[in-house]
């Protein structure tokens, strides 16, 4: 049986290698106006927020809970 012959479009997209943007975060001027200590905190409250939700074996709760949860236990801190 002969080799099937390809079209361009075909190979175009065989041999395009593939792109991913990144994740859209604050815009440049944002990020500016955000004070540092504010960005580690939202760091640190998302890593806390995220610990809840990997006790629970990844399943069930709430993630708007689980950041207030969060806040509210480094603000004590």
């Amino acid at each position: 049986m002969p080799a099937r012959k390809t079209t361009t479009a075909e190979s175009a997209r065989v041999t395009r290698p593939r792109t991913t943007r990144p994740a859209a975060r604050h815009s440049k001027a944002e990020t500016a106006a955000l004070p540092t200590d504010k960005n580690a905190t939202q760091e640190s409250v998302a890593r806390l927020a995220y610990s809840y939700w990997e006790s629970r074996g990844y399943q069930g709760g709430d993630p708007v809970e689980d950041w207030f949860r969060a806040e509210q236990e480094l603000s004590v801190a």
